[in-house]
C-alpha cells in the first residue's frame, strides 16, 4: 500500500524542505492568528480570500520582491494599471506575502485571440504603471541597472542575452514571448552525432587548475561562451574570461575576478563543460582572484590570461541599414559574423600554440561552434 497518493501536478521538489528551504505547511494551519490554509493553489480550485506566498528561509533575507511590493503599496500615482497588479495586504518576519486570492484562477483550457488581446491590454496597463513607478519586470528598480533582471532564459530580450544596455523594452519582449512563444530548438540531424567533450578526470595533478567552458543559453540567438578557471577552494568561485558585446557594436575582452556563482545576482551558465586540467605554472590564484575581492578588468596577470589576451576580441560584423555602405565587390556575399564563440575558438588555438591546451580541446570547440 502506498504511503502517499500519486502526484500528477507540477509540485515543488520535496528535498527542498530543509533548514533554509521551504517552510512546511499543512491544511488548516493558521498564520498570524488570521489566515487559515484551506487549499494549495497549485492543485486547482480553492476558495480562500487571500493567497500566501511563503519564501524559502534563505531567500527571505534578500527578497527583492517584498521591497518592490512595499514600494508600490506606498505610491500615490493614479494609474489604471494599478487594478491589474497584485496588491500586498500583509507580510511576516519569515517572508510570507499576502495578496488577494479570489482573482487567481487556473482554468486549464486554451484561450482564443480575443481573450489574449484583452489580457495583454491589462498586462500592458500594469507594466506601464510599474515602469512609471521605476520598476522593471518586477525584479529590479530602474536605478539598479548594474544588477541583471531575473527573467527566465527563454523569455530574455536580446539586450540581456548579448549583455548590452537594457531598459523597460525588455518587458515588452517578454510579453511578446508569452503570447507568441518562439519555436523549439531544431532537433539534431538524423545520423549526426554530437561531438564528445574532452575526457577530463574528476581530480587533476597537484597544483593544477581546471579550465571549463561556460555556456549561457541564448536561444533563439547564439549561446554566449566563456572560459571558467575555478579556484582551488570552491568550484563555484573563480575567474570568468570572455568577449562581451554584440555583433552590431563589437566585443571587448573582459575578466570577472573572484566571481561567485553562489551569489543570487550572478549569472549562472546553463552548461559547464570541463576542458582540461592545466599546470599550475600558468596561473597565479592570488592575483587572478584579486585577493578575494570581485572586480572587472582586462589586464592579464598570469600565463593563461596572457595567452588568450593575444587574440583580439571581434570587432562589429553586422552593419545596419544606416551603417557602413557595403563595397561593390562584397554585395551578395554572405556576412561572416564574429562573436564570443569566435573568440573562444581562436583563443583555444592560441592556447595550443603556447602549449597550454591540448589539440583535443581546440578541435572540440571548433566542432561545437554554432
Amino acid at each position: 500500500m502506498r504511503r502517499f497518493g500519486r502526484i500528477y501536478d507540477v509540485v515543488e521538489p520535496v528535498e527542498e524542505y530543509h533548514r533554509g528551504g521551504y517552510h512546511p505547511v499543512h491544511l488548516h494551519d493558521i498564520f498570524n492568528d488570521r489566515y487559515e490554509v484551506r487549499a494549495k493553489l497549485a492543485f486547482g480550485q480553492f476558495s480562500t480570500q487571500v493567497a500566501l506566498k511563503i519564501l524559502k528561509a534563505d531567500a527571505s533575507k534578500d527578497s527583492k520582491e517584498l521591497s518592490i511590493l512595499l514600494h508600490l503599496s506606498g505610491t500615490d500615482l493614479e494609474h489604471p494599471g494599478t487594478n491589474h497588479l497584485m496588491q500586498l495586504l500583509d507580510h511576516f518576519e519569515h517572508h510570507v506575502m499576502i495578496s488577494d486570492g479570489e482573482a487567481m484562477t487556473n482554468t486549464g483550457r486554451p484561450h482564443y485571440a480575443a481573450y489574449i488581446q484583452e489580457v495583454s491590454r491589462q498586462i500592458l496597463l500594469g507594466l506601464d504603471f510599474l515602469h512609471r513607478s521605476g520598476i522593471i519586470h518586477c525584479a529590479a528598480f530602474v536605478r539598479q541597472r548594474e544588477q541583471r533582471p531575473v527573467t527566465p532564459t527563454a523569455l530574455r530580450a536580446p539586450e540581456l542575452i548579448h549583455r548590452i544596455e537594457w531598459d523597460v523594452g525588455i518587458d515588452i519582449w517578454t510579453l511578446g514571448c508569452l503570447n507568441f512563444p518562439p519555436p523549439p530548438p531544431p532537433p539534431p540531424s538524423i545520423g549526426k552525432t554530437a561531438p564528445k567533450p574532452p575526457s577530463v578526470a574528476s581530480e587533476g595533478p597537484a597544483g593544477a587548475y581546471l579550465v571549463e567552458l561556460l555556456i549561457f543559453n541564448g536561444w533563439p540567438f547564439k549561446d554566449h561562451w566563456a572560459y571558467w578557471v575555478r579556484s582551488h577552494s570552491d568550484p563555484d568561485i573563480g575567474v570568468q574570461l570572455h568577449a562581451t558585446g554584440d555583433v552590431r557594436n563589437g566585443f571587448v575582452f573582459q575578466i570577472k575576478r573572484n566571481y561567485d556563482f553562489h551569489d543570487d545576482n550572478s549569472e549562472r551558465p546553463s552548461t559547464r563543460i570541463p576542458l582540461q586540467w592545466i599546470d599550475g605554472k600558468f596561473f597565479d590564484e592570488r592575483a587572478m582572484m584579486n585577493n578575494g575581492v570581485f572586480t572587472l578588468d582586462d589586464v592579464p596577470v598570469c600565463g593563461f590570461e596572457a595567452s588568450v589576451y593575444k587574440v583580439k576580441a571581434p570587432e562589429k560584423s553586422l552593419n545596419t541599414v544606416t551603417g557602413t555602405t557595403i563595397a561593390e565587390g562584397q554585395k551578395g556575399q554572405k556576412v561572416n559574423q564574429r562573436n564570443c564563440q569566435t573568440w573562444i575558438v581562436e583563443s583555444a588555438d592560441q592556447l595550443v600554440r603556447d602549449e597550454i591546451f591540448n589539440q583535443e580541446v581546440a578541435t572540440y570547440l571548433h566542432a561545437i561552434e554554432q
